[in-house]
């Protein structure tokens, strides 16, 4: 694991960028069309980011008190009640619990959320 730490740092740090980068976006879009941004967007990047904060200490080999299965699945309850849309995020975000074990694999399925929820968000409904 330690020949990989740095290069697992890194992919947590693009996911935290790309998750800024989302809520960025997605507030110009709405801007642009005059349309509200969806409730909850800025609540649901802050969880995001405190999911892979989380992952990235369980890649680094540190306990973690709250297990990924259990925060992506609250974290997909709570944004089904925000948005009809988000149906689709939790499906995304069923995928993270699904049992992935190994820091590559958490990175992969962050970067699959993020590329989901911008799709979402930004268009391909």
């Amino acid at each position: 694991m330690k020949d990989n730490h740095g290069i697992v740092m890194h992919d947590h740090a693009q996911l935290q960028a790309d998750a800024v980068a989302v809520g960025r976006d997605a507030k110009a879009v709405s801007t642009s069309t005059g349309t509200p941004a969806p409730p909850g967007l800025d609540e649901l990047l802050a969880e995001l980011a405190e999911l892979v904060a989380h992952l990235r200490a369980k890649a680094a080999g540190d306990r973690v008190l709250l297990d990924a299965a259990d925060a992506g699945e609250a974290l997909s309850e709570e944004l089904e009640t925000q948005d009809p849309r988000m149906g689709r995020v939790r499906a995304l975000l069923r995928q993270l619990g699904a049992g992935v074990e190994k820091a590559g694999e958490y990175a992969s399925a962050m970067a699959s959320i993020m590329s989901g929820i911008r799709t979402i968000f930004l268009g391909g409904e």
